[in-house]
């Protein structure tokens, strides 16, 4: 006998309303198979399998309900259920088909909006959030979405006013005020953005209530410090996307930072924190101060192996074997410097492994690297312990690290002591004052900083020629381009940089400026890494 139609639904909302999914889903599963053709056992059922993790039933399901009934709501429950089970191309494309029949759903353009986020694509997100924005002008959700927008193009005055608005339409709306506090940490008010996390940590929300959220627990346990972080990271962004009025601020920003270091031996910083300094060029033994910190809140807490007193020299048929570690094996500025370097050690007294620790994007300079070494292995999917296990039983004699402070590096790895000997290369310029680099391969014109300086914790090892091994091809590059497929002059000489724009100082464009005024008939080509800037 089926149940009756009327008796399962109200079974259904009983045991979800007890917390009993498991008996809602088997109620719902016996009613989906008594009438499997029947659309609001089907919808039950998939709700309670994307509810219970069951997400490749829920996705079949919802798939079968579009195919019946292709209304905006479907395909919301189908883009959600593809977006829990990771299929985040599919997922947007179905948010994308329901608006195109219903572009006011909400639904769908706030989870588009968040989902753009989430793929990286920060001004396509910009754009779905003014478009909701232009439809529900009133609707406080509309504005936190704007504000999560600019959170992800790096926009924090505009975030801020955005989740300011919200909150005027909706004075309690939790969300905005998350946001809020964030958005004013990043502008640098940091004491109104204290105040407003205390006034939310009093509020004791449910725990049910702050993991949903977006930041919510983490902005509840942040510190002073942790605020004035956000604020130098937030400054730095902004001058990596070419806005000049940010350098002054974030090189004050640094300055104070480091008279607190001074002050406060306690004080942790981010490894990131580093590499900005060294990029802004702001006094070089303020550098190392920020090295120094940065290099030991990363590690303090690595135990190094110890090794035995035993050298590869002299013992036959044993080569030295030097492993270099890198995130960027990878179409990245680092790999084509150093990409042809492996193939040229000398076989009969070197052994090279390669350590892989980012992406594996199957590019060229990445499958260069990997001939050119005797081994290479991806150690991206173990914990630092792991990956420093693995070198130490591959018996590596000499660890190059190339990356330093960037992104992607990971130092407790060197920091464990895998190999009896720790190099640094390429990454960083300078010194990075590291307790986990015994050496550090450097050259006259980078170093030049040092000079009459105590000695960083690391020892400089110089090249009397070459520093950058550049990977030049094999054979003369042959591109098919013309001139006017980049919308260049037919005839002006061109000057060009491909820098990221962070590196494009006011002094140093100005410089540009007279060089174009001086040489007639000529243009200056760079490339654009935010294109509201140029």
């Amino acid at each position: 006998m089926h149940p009756d139609p009327q008796d399962w639904k109200t079974a259904v909302r009983q045991f979800y309303a007890k917390g009993d999914l498991r008996a809602a889903l088997e109620t719902a599963r016996t009613a989906f198979s008594a009438h499997p053709d029947d659309p609001e056992a089907a919808h039950a059922l998939g709700v309670l399998c994307l509810a219970t993790g069951a997400l490749s039933d829920a996705v079949e399901l919802f798939r079968r309900l579009v195919q019946s009934d292709g209304s905006a709501e479907r395909r919301f429950d189908l883009a959600v259920a593809f977006e829990a089970s990771g299929d985040l191309a599919s997922a947007r494309a179905a948010y994308t088909e329901a608006l195109r029949d219903t572009p006011g759903h909400f639904a769908s353009r706030l989870n588009l909006c968040a989902l753009l986020q989430t793929i990286r694509l920060p001004e396509a997100a910009l754009e779905q959030a003014n478009i909701l924005i232009a439809m529900h002008p009133g609707d406080a959700q509309a504005w936190c979405a704007l504000g999560h927008a600019c959170f992800a193009g790096f926009d924090p005055s505009a975030a801020q006013g955005a989740f300011a608005q919200a909150l005027k339409l909706a004075p309690d709306h939790l969300p905005a005020q998350f946001g809020h506090a964030l958005a004013l940490a990043m502008c640098g008010n940091l004491e109104a953005a204290a105040r407003t996390i205390r006034q939310l940590r009093d509020l004791n929300l449910p725990a049910d209530i702050v993991s949903a959220i977006p930041q919510a627990a983490e902005t509840l346990v942040l510190s002073p410090e942790d605020l004035q972080d956000i604020h130098v990271t937030a400054l730095f962004e902004r001058a990596r996307r070419g806005e000049w009025a940010c350098y002054p601020v974030l090189g004050n920003a640094l300055s104070r930072l480091v008279g607190q270091l001074n002050e406060d031996p306690t004080r942790k910083i981010p490894k990131a924190f580093a590499f900005y300094a060294l990029a802004l060029g702001i006094d070089y033994a303020a550098y190392r101060t920020l090295a120094r910190r940065a290099a030991s809140t990363e590690t303090s807490d690595t135990v190094p192996m110890a090794h035995e007193a035993e050298s590869c020299v002299g013992v036959p048929d044993r080569r030295i074997r030097i492993g270099y570690i890198s995130p960027a094996f990878r179409h990245h500025p680092s790999a084509y410097l150093v990409r042809d370097m492996f193939r040229h050690h000398d076989r009969s007294r070197f052994e090279v492994m390669g350590y892989c620790i980012g992406t594996d994007d199957q590019s060229p300079a990445r499958l260069e690297i990997m001939r050119g070494c005797d081994r290479f292995v991806s150690l991206a999917g173990l914990s630092d312990e792991e990956a420093a296990q693995q070198i130490r039983a591959d018996r590596i004699d000499i660890l190059v690290q190339l990356e330093g402070f960037l992104d992607g590096t990971r130092n407790r790895i060197p920091a464990l002591r895998p190999a009896p000997l720790r190099v640094a290369h390429v990454g960083i310029v300078g010194a990075l004052d590291a307790a986990y680099v015994d050496y550090r391969f450097s050259e006259d014109f980078g170093d030049r900083f040092d000079r009459n300086e105590e000695s960083s914790l690391e020892q400089p090892v110089a090249f009397r020629d070459l520093y950058s091994p550049y990977g030049a091809p094999s054979a003369p590059w042959s591109v098919p381009v013309s001139r006017e497929s980049y919308g260049l002059p037919a005839k002006a000489f061109v000057f060009c940089s491909f820098n990221n724009d962070y590196k494009i100082e006011p002094a140093v464009f100005a410089a540009w400026m007279e060089v174009l005024h001086a040489t007639p008939e000529s243009v200056l080509w760079l490339r654009a890494t935010h294109e509201r800037l140029w």
